[in-house]
């Protein structure tokens, strides 16, 4: 945790108003340093992603056992990192491929509402790259 006090923190800027404007996005994405789109995309769509990737750290054993698996409470001294600088073991591997390999994962970068806001951002039609990490 900061040792920033949080009366300095600003809260974000709320970009929702300039959605289809892309001069006023670029301004935005210029003057803040983000956009930030709260509620863009459906808390539902959100929530089954999410159950999805936790059943998969509790069949990898990262999850505390005897939890809910939707606490996404992590099992002491379970720490998930790939670092391109070390070769991740075959346990982290085997981990992340079952994620990559998870068909509502790949789908999501593909939502149209995430491409809607990029398509405005740049003027353009986008390709989304199938490497996402």
């Amino acid at each position: 945790m900061t040792n920033v006090p949080m009366n300095n923190v600003e809260p974000f800027d709320d970009c929702s108003d300039v959605l289809q404007d892309q001069d006023r996005l670029l301004s935005r994405a210029t003057d803040n340093g983000y956009l930030y789109f709260p509620r863009l995309l459906p808390a539902d769509e959100i929530m089954r992603l999410r159950h999805e990737l936790l059943l998969i750290h509790e069949r990898h054993d990262l999850l505390k056992e005897g939890t809910d698996p939707d606490a996404a409470i992590h099992r002491d001294g379970v720490y998930v990192d790939v670092e391109y600088v070390k070769k991740p073991t075959p346990e982290v591997r085997t981990f992340y491929n079952e994620v990559l390999g998870l068909r509502s994962f790949n789908a999501f970068f593909h939502h149209p509402k995430v491409l809607n806001v990029l398509k405005v951002l740049l003027g353009e039609e986008i390709l989304v790259h199938p490497r996402v990490i």
